[in-house]
């Protein structure tokens, strides 16, 4: 019980304010929710493959205005959700049903992340692009989870190797958990809060039911090439006693001492003691 509802509450700081939401969801008329509903059909039917593609393609080669992420973001999120409670139809979304929509995603969010941190004075634009892309994602796993449930065998199958790309990646899990340990309620809602967690706890539960009945899952990880070291060949050993090493060293004292004051003659010119260029190893030179 607390009675302090009646209170005055102190005032905070601009940067300590919680965030605000997106926005209020607004109830149209029956007659404009049924245009708007065969307008959906129409649309998924006809052009939601081919405008997704070309809004794609613009994203990625850099011809697209300012924010139109955003926009296709929401697209892609709404009409996927339209689709799977109307009339779940894989082939009117397989433009943005893949894997490829996956990996593109979270490059999405990452950057939409780095922008929110490094951006300071522009945060809560770049939470609420963030929200977004959440939401897209929580979308592209619900429907893979419906694929997976479907009655059609194609489909399963398909969903299987969907799954197969994303378990196998630990980039997918670290990113959601990097999210929600770095959640600032100053830059981001709780309805992104909401949807992250929501997410992840989808993942989660399709890489519980992915990994039932296997012994382990084995992850993907970047090899590191080692270079070989290269093993020199040892030098032929000749294997005398300490007699033979002193007598062979008398009777060379001699020889070398002469040699060495000027008398005993020239070096000939066919001994070299050291060629770099030989094809012997240098321990065997020596």
């Amino acid at each position: 019980m607390s009675f302090d509802h009646n209170k005055t509450a102190p005032k905070k700081r601009k940067k300590q304010l919680p965030a605000k939401e997106m926005g209020e969801e607004r109830r149209s008329t029956l007659s404009i929710r049924l245009f708007l509903k065969n307008f959906c059909k129409d649309f998924l039917q006809n052009c939601y493959n081919p405008m997704m593609y070309v809004v794609k393609d613009n994203l990625k080669h850099g011809r697209s205005q300012e924010n139109d992420e955003t926009y296709f973001l929401w697209a892609m999120r709404f009409f996927m959700e339209f689709s799977r409670h109307h009339d779940f139809r894989v082939d009117y979304v397989s433009e943005t049903l893949s894997v490829v929509s996956f990996t593109d995603l979270l490059n999405i969010i990452v950057k939409f992340y780095d922008s929110c941190e490094s951006n300071k004075a522009e945060a809560l634009i770049w939470g609420r692009r963030l929200h977004l892309a959440i939401q897209a994602y929580k979308e592209l796993l619900l429907n893979v989870m419906s694929m997976d449930k479907s009655d059609d065998e194609t489909l399963r199958e398909n969903a299987k190797i969907i799954k197969g790309n994303i378990f196998y990646t630990a980039e997918y899990r670290d990113t959601f958990m990097a999210l929600l340990r770095k959640f600032n309620m100053s830059k981001q809602t709780k309805g992104y809060l909401r949807d992250l967690v929501e997410a992840f706890h989808i993942f989660l539960k399709m890489l519980e039911k992915y990994c039932s009945g296997k012994t382990h899952v084995v992850q993907k990880k970047k090899k590191v090439s080692k270079k070989k070291r290269r093993t020199s060949r040892p030098a032929a050993s000749v294997n005398l006693t300490a007699e033979e090493i002193e007598q062979k060293w008398q009777d060379l004292a001699s020889d070398l001492s002469a040699v060495l004051q000027g008398h005993g003659g020239e070096i000939p010119e066919s001994v070299v003691p050291f060629d770099a260029a030989s094809e012997v190893p240098v321990d065997e030179q020596k």
